[in-house]
């Protein structure tokens, strides 16, 4: 592959040696320039997120690439996608409090939860980003803590605050990615136009990042991510910064994924998105999972066949404020006899709690 100018692609560029974890990064070669701005926090992106150690394999199709290394790992109907159990994390306070999560294969799901419940700090250790203070993470049936090289292999990773190397194109950065995971320029060629193609940007393909407003390169993050076909696709908050064309492009993306067999597991304040996209939807508020479930069954937790996932969260996270809502609605009942306040204490509402699970 030649990008534009005829010099050769990061591919061919990058060492030959094994490259894993946080040892320090490779010399880069740049035409012009000097190193990216953010490298050591765009290396944890490209690779000590993923933990990868390149193999040169023989395969020229990615998908046969992909394969190959999943037969590798004890991936079955048997095992959910994602297990995490007593997951417990403490800043100056509990972040998150002996946290259980599920996730299914094949998948969408919707974490959604006030400011400071703990969500992007869940995801940050089921991603290996953020070791727990206590509790077990399983991806695919592999002890993620025992083996995380193995788990992040068939993972995927995109925080809210994507930071990717401001030198380099998209196509460039995809080929950067591609190399670490050890793909070779024959596979990744077809599944970097196909990406960039998606996300709309397909005409920024030889434009460097450097100039990108943070919803392109919120896309650039989420197209690198992808570029391996993982079966786990962890996402902090994917929609943020993206316009509705952009974001329309996003959520396509993720359909189709899913529909494909992979697994999303996604933050989101876009309570509509979740509702509309999830699968099932879980609620997490001071650490701990209050609800979980379809908005079917959601709504047959509230008693109302009807009710949107904004008046659900609200009843959750805050009980007082959904009974003056249930009693403006319906006047003629009681405050107290409205579902999910009556029937759910959320740990945001106790005593000593107001503020708990605030996480950087």
């Amino acid at each position: 592959m030649q990008p534009a100018g005829g010099r050769p692609s990061l591919l061919a560029r990058l060492p030959a040696r094994p490259f894993s974890g946080l040892e320090k990064q490779p010399e880069i070669p740049f035409a012009r320039g000097s190193a990216p701005h953010h490298a050591h926090e765009s290396a944890l992106i490209a690779s000590a997120i993923c933990h990868i150690r390149p193999v040169h394999r023989p395969e020229t199709s990615l998908r046969a690439w992909s394969a190959a290394m999943h037969n590798t790992l004890p991936i079955g109907p048997q095992h959910s996608a994602l297990a995490a159990r007593g997951l417990s994390k403490c800043f100056d306070r509990p972040a998150v409090d002996a946290l259980d999560l599920t996730i299914h294969a094949g998948e969408f799901y919707a974490l959604v939860g006030p400011n400071g419940a703990g969500k992007t700090t869940t995801l940050r250790m089921v991603a290996g980003l953020l070791p727990p203070d206590a509790g077990s993470v399983t991806i695919f049936g592999v002890d993620a803590l025992a083996d995380p090289i193995a788990a992040k292999q068939m993972t995927a990773w995109v925080s809210d605050e994507p930071m990717i190397y401001d030198r380099l194109t998209p196509l460039e950065y995809l080929e950067f990615v591609a190399g670490l995971w050890g793909i070779t320029e024959a596979a990744v060629a077809g599944r970097a136009e196909e990406l960039l193609d998606g996300l709309a940007l397909g005409v920024h393909r030889h434009q460097r990042c450097e100039g990108f407003s943070k919803g392109m390169r919120q896309k650039v993050a989420l197209a690198g991510a992808l570029i391996h076909d993982p079966r786990l696709i962890i996402l902090d908050e994917p929609l943020t910064g993206l316009d509705a064309i952009s974001a329309r492009h996003v959520k396509r993306l993720l359909t189709e994924r899913v529909a494909s067999g992979a697994t999303v597991i996604m933050t989101t304040h876009i309570l509509e998105v979740a509702e509309r996209m999830a699968d099932r939807i879980g609620v997490i508020a001071a650490g701990r999972l209050v609800a979980e479930g379809t908005m079917d069954e959601l709504r047959a937790g509230d008693g109302h066949a009807n009710t949107s996932l904004e008046d659900l969260f609200i009843a959750l996270v805050d009980p007082e404020a959904a009974s003056w809502a249930r009693w403006r609605h319906f006047p003629g009942s009681p405050a107290t006899s409205c579902g999910w306040p009556c029937a759910t204490r959320s740990p945001w509402s106790e005593p000593g709690r107001a503020t708990a699970g605030v996480a950087p």
